[in-house]
């Protein structure tokens, strides 16, 4: 089973990390009008998203735009990988090693020249004196970080040879990121799509694969449990998702259940411990959007059932998570509160919003049952007036309670709410 380093990498949603935060800002198709190339050999003259499917095999590179030593030595390092999974020497070795094959483009060279491996620890080159794609795949996403239009083309080939060779962590990658460009179903992601569906469907055709009830009638035999399958169907799932149709919703939590229990199959052969998840980088992910869909279709529900152990439980512990099943629960639900701090104190930014509107919502309530009572009292309703009273007070004591809120209370609020906007960036507290 591959290291949890390595499947860190996969990972689509998560904590706020450096290497996440120069992923998501990445512009890696800046290209707004030809494409261009190193080599004249290569170019066509037509914009990139015009492109057919074998343009991420193309070299729009040259061996002098491999980052330097130092380039490696920063970033091969905690906190952008693990301490003990690949070292500066052996990605600086293997980029360059790549990029004079990749030039050169001898017929054949990536079978004979990579090796498709999952070693707890990885190599530069293997006793054959091959390339490792493990660490190539390092390389790749470490390249992320170096935004250039160079490092782009090179990390870009580097993933579409994973897909070729069918390597599952750069399988994933390349198709998180065309998806969050919208740009899976392009004609130059075809091949990425084609490998993810085999990873989600290993049973059934690339193209029966399309389709989760097509590839169940298909298929002969369960797929064998596989650590990262439940990712490719979580991705497939979001993919769909996207359409905002019927069709396309059902299509997406068909491959979003067959996550979830891909994911439990493969769990179940973890002797050692057949309730941890954490080889689905995309758990949360998955939860998630099952939630959006039901919610969007007016199953409220539904999407509290599904985030509701999740969040309550402890089995996932996801800011973003606590945050959505937060906000499905009703606004006096005495769950809500705690599971809205915890989301917005790891960092959601919605969540602390939300909160200094919790923290002023007895303010509101005082404000509203004071109107009420002038109201009443203006135009001789007062009958009613002992009704308008339940809504005073500050909402911890018994119904009915009507003492109102004290000026010392009324600042803390005041006080607590604005902290909370400052938490989320709305505010500046001096």
């Amino acid at each position: 089973m591959p290291s949890a380093s390595l499947r860190h990498l996969t990972r689509l949603y998560g904590p706020l990390r450096p290497a996440a935060r120069a992923a998501a800002a990445l512009p890696l198709f800046r290209h707004a009008g030809p494409t261009l190339h190193s080599r004249p050999t290569s170019s066509t003259g037509k914009f990139f998203n015009m492109l057919g499917r074998d343009v991420l095999e193309q070299v729009r590179f040259k061996e002098s735009d491999v980052p330097p030593r130092s380039f490696w030595e920063e970033r091969a390092a905690p906190p952008y990988i693990g301490g003990d999974e690949v070292t500066p020497e052996e990605c600086f070795d293997a980029c360059r090693r790549y990029a004079a094959l990749a030039v050169e483009g001898t017929p054949g060279w990536r079978r004979r020249a990579l090796v498709v491996s999952h070693p707890t620890r990885a190599r530069a080159r293997d006793s054959s004196g091959k390339i490792s794609m493990y660490t190539l795949h390092y390389v790749a996403v470490l390249m992320i970080q170096r935004v250039s239009n160079d490092a782009n083309h090179m990390l870009m080939h580097i993933l579409q040879t994973g897909v070729v060779l069918r390597y599952a962590p750069s399988i994933l990658t390349l198709a998180n990121l065309a998806l969050r460009r919208n740009l899976l179903d392009r004609q130059h992601f075809e091949p990425t799509k084609e490998a993810l569906e085999e990873l989600a469907y290993p049973s059934s055709s690339s193209s029966a694969a399309k389709s989760a009830p097509a590839a169940r009638s298909i298929s002969t035999r369960p797929p064998k449990p596989d650590p990262y399958r439940a990712d490719a169907l979580t991705l497939l799932g979001m993919e769909q998702a996207r359409l905002n149709t019927d069709d396309g919703d059902r299509r997406a939590l068909r491959h979003l259940e067959d996550a979830e229990a891909a994911a439990a199959a493969f769990a179940a052969t973890q002797p050692s411990a057949p309730s941890d998840y954490s080889f689905w980088s995309w758990h949360a992910t998955c939860l998630l959007e099952q939630a959006r869909i039901h919610e969007r279709r007016g199953r409220a529900s539904r999407a509290r059932e599904v985030l509701r152990a999740a969040a309550t439980a402890g089995s996932l512990d996801n800011a973003a998570v606590c945050y959505r099943y937060a906000m499905l629960l009703p606004a006096d639900d005495p769950a809500r509160a705690p599971l809205l701090r915890r989301a917005a104190v790891s960092g959601v930014d919605d969540a602390a919003r939300e909160m200094s509107r919790v923290e002023l919502a007895p303010l509101e309530r005082e404000e509203r049952a004071r109107k009420r009572k002038d109201w009443l009292r203006r135009f001789g309703g007062r009958e009613q007036d002992e009704e308008g009273r339940r809504e005073v007070g500050d909402g911890r004591g018994k119904e009915g309670d009507v003492a109102p809120l004290t000026d010392r209370q009324k600042r803390e609020m005041l006080v607590l709410a604005d902290e909370w906007l400052a938490i989320a960036g709305d505010k500046a507290l001096v």
